[in-house]
């Protein structure tokens, strides 16, 4: 799932919310655009994942012509983050807790628990 950190969803599709298919809703007022709230405490499950799933991905977009380094947000204890890709090749973790990210390119970092193994990693 490739998810910016404030997230890429419509409304409400983070618990299950749908829209019947209609991707062009805004100028109805009936069920097609209706948020239904009541989704929210039926799919609660899914919900919690995709709110796990934002918290731990982190996309840093550099769109100027300089190099930036950016600061990641503080993750939870026992976790750390890990470069999932960087569109030029050249993006790289801080030992000041940020991430270098060169002029227009774009770096996507994944929170990962300490105890997990590098080996074990897709996309190494």
């Amino acid at each position: 799932m490739d998810e910016i950190r404030t997230g890429l969803f419509a409304v409400g599709e983070k618990f299950g919310n749908t829209q019947f298919g209609n991707n062009n809703a805004y100028c109805q007022d009936n069920e097609i655009s209706w948020l239904d709230w009541g989704l929210l405490e039926e799919n609660a499950d899914l919900f919690r994942y995709i709110r796990k799933m934002i918290a731990f991905l982190y996309l840093a977009i550099n769109a100027h012509w300089e190099d930036h380094v950016f600061r990641l947000p503080i993750i939870p204890a026992g976790f750390r983050w890990r470069m999932e890709t960087a569109s030029s090749g050249s993006g790289r973790l801080t030992e000041d807790g940020g991430v270098f990210v060169p002029a227009r390119s774009v770096v996507m970092l994944e929170g990962l628990k300490d105890t997990v193994e590098m080996s074990s990693c897709p996309n190494l």
